[in-house]
C-alpha cells in the first residue's frame, strides 16, 4: 500500500476520536478544538495533493482512500452514539456511590477507574464478613465533598454504627481517616473503599494519637498537614496489612 493509503485513513480516524471529545466552550478541552482543525487542515491538504498526481495510480488510491473514510465515519458515529450512551449510564453509576455531579462532570480517566476498582475492592472485602460482626465499630463521619445521603447508607449498610458531625475544617477537603486500637485494619479498609469509591482522595490513615474511649472509632475528616500529600491508590490500600502514624 502506498503512503497517502495509509496516511489519510489515519488522519480521519484521528479528526474523528478528536471530535468525540472537543467541546470549545469547555475550557479544559479547547486546546483539542485546535487540534482538530490541524488534523481537518492536514486531511484537506494531502486530499489536494494526491488529486493533482497525473497517474491513473492516484486516482485509484484517492478512491480507496474515500472508501476508508466512509467506513471510519460511521465507525466514528457508533462509537459517538455508545460513548453518550456509556457517559449517561456511568454518571448513574457514579452518582450511586455518592459522586456529586459537578464533580462528574470534571472527572478525568484515572479517577474513574479509581472509583469503579474501589467497588470491586469494598465488595470482596465486605463478603469476608456479615455486616453484624461490625455493629461495634462507630465511624464518626464530618462529611464533605460528596452526596452525604449516598456515603452515609453505604456506610450503614455495611453494618457500622454511623454518627455525623459538622465539619471543623472546612477549607480542606476531606483526606483523612483515624482509627482506634480494637478496629481491625480490614474494616478501615472498607470504610477507606466506600469513601474512594465516592470519589474522595484518602492521603493518610493512622491510629489516633490517644484513644481517650475510641478503641472501637474510626473517624473520617481532613487534616492540613497532608494537603499536598499524594492519594492512596486502591492498589496500595488493597497491599496494606498495617497503618503507623506518619509525619507529614
Amino acid at each position: 500500500m502506498n503512503l497517502e493509503n495509509f496516511v489519510m485513513p489515519i488522519l480521519s480516524m484521528v479528526v474523528g476520536v478528536i471530535s468525540l471529545f472537543t467541546d470549545p466552550n469547555n475550557r479544559s478541552r479547547r486546546w483539542l478544538f485546535s487540534l482538530l482543525i490541524v488534523a481537518l487542515v492536514s486531511t484537506s491538504t494531502l486530499e489536494i495533493f494526491f488529486r493533482n498526481k497525473s497517474d491513473a495510480q492516484a486516482e485509484e488510491d484517492l478512491k480507496w482512500s474515500r472508501d476508508r473514510i466512509r467506513e471510519l465515519i460511521k465507525l466514528v458515529e457508533n462509537v459517538r452514539a455508545k460513548t453518550e450512551q456509556g457517559f449517561s449510564d456511568l454518571t448513574d453509576v457514579l452518582s450511586t456511590f455518592g459522586w456529586q455531579r459537578e464533580r462528574i462532570q470534571n472527572a478525568n480517566v484515572i479517577d474513574v477507574q479509581e472509583s469503579l476498582q474501589a467497588e470491586k475492592e469494598r465488595q470482596l472485602a465486605a463478603a469476608k464478613t456479615a455486616p453484624s460482626q461490625r455493629k461495634n465499630i462507630t465511624i464518626q463521619y464530618f462529611p464533605k465533598d460528596v452526596d452525604r445521603e449516598k456515603v452515609e447508607a453505604a456506610l450503614q449498610e455495611l453494618g457500622f454504627r454511623l454518627v455525623a458531625g459538622r465539619t471543623r475544617v472546612s477549607n480542606v477537603q476531606t483526606n483523612a481517616i483515624w482509627f482506634g486500637k480494637d478496629v481491625p485494619v480490614a474494616d478501615v479498609k472498607l470504610v477507606a473503599y466506600t469513601l474512594m469509591r465516592a470519589g474522595v482522595k484518602i492521603k493518610i490513615i493512622r491510629p489516633f494519637a490517644r484513644n481517650a474511649g475510641r478503641d472501637r472509632v474510626i473517624q473520617v475528616g481532613s487534616d492540613g498537614n497532608f494537603i499536598n500529600a499524594s492519594p492512596l491508590t486502591v492498589q496500595e490500600l488493597r497491599n496494606k496489612t498495617t497503618f503507623e502514624r506518619q509525619v507529614p
